[in-house]
């Protein structure tokens, strides 16, 4: 959410900066801005999960290669 926020902030504001009379304009600049930044921490939190979720079971196994494999085995049965 303060992703989403701040990025329409940067993109209104780069708009006003860059147009003579922005009027619509920047508001579209700050939408544009906001998907940009709340799909950028969105990609980020998922590849925190997925690291997260590969740390929990090597720690669960003690094999490093543990996730690996069961990443294998889950494209193998999908």
């Amino acid at each position: 959410m303060l992703a989403g926020i701040c990025g329409g902030l940067i993109g209104w504001k780069v708009t006003v900066l860059q147009v003579d009379d922005p009027g619509a304009l920047a508001g579209v600049g700050g939408l544009v801005g906001a998907v940009i930044g709340a799909g950028g921490v969105g990609v980020v939190a998922v590849l925190v999960l997925r690291a997260m979720g590969e740390w929990n079971t090597i720690v669960e196994t003690g094999d490093p290669a543990a996730a690996r494999r069961a990443e294998q085995a889950r494209r193998r049965r999908s």
